[in-house]
């Protein structure tokens, strides 16, 4: 794995050491590709990246997988930019290319503290948690983590 600079390198094992006192080894893996960890709790999959700006401006990013094989309509989006404005942690995104539905936050990682990844890790699971059976039933599609285990068999 390549990190920009050693502040890079730094925030990462401080969110590494701080991701598995909140979560243990079980449901923490490591991403060996790059600086990032897959956390799984309910029926969500997130990807914690640690993404630099710069070599000196560190983001902890969170994406957690709400949808896939769903079809973009207008009112989905709708119904996205609609929840979008109500939400206090995050926003809702499409990939262009296939559609999948993510919930992404960013926060400065730089100084970075255990609470504060724990508070927008809580708020992220518990709506990514939220809005997949919300999404998927309105809309149609397979939760992520539905899509995942069905490759596993």
């Amino acid at each position: 794995m390549d990190f920009l600079s050693n502040t890079h390198q730094k925030v990462y094992e401080r969110v590494k050491g701080f991701l598995r006192e909140l979560m243990g080894e079980m449901n923490l893996r490591e991403v060996e590709e790059m600086p990032s960890f897959i956390v799984t709790a309910g029926s969500s999959n997130m990807l914690i990246s640690v993404i630099p700006k710069d070599e000196e401006n560190i983001f902890v990013m969170f994406i957690a997988g709400i949808a896939t094989e769903i079809e973009k309509t207008p009112e989905l989006m709708e119904y996205l930019l609609v929840e979008n404005h109500n939400l206090i942690y995050g926003a809702f995104a499409i990939e262009p290319e296939r559609g999948d539905v993510y919930y992404e936050y960013s926060i400065p990682g730089n100084d970075i503290t255990k609470k504060s990844l724990e508070i927008a890790f809580k708020a992220m699971f518990s709506t990514a948690d939220y809005y997949d059976d919300i999404i998927v039933g309105r809309f149609g599609g397979l939760r992520m983590l539905d899509k995942a285990l069905m490759g596993r068999k």
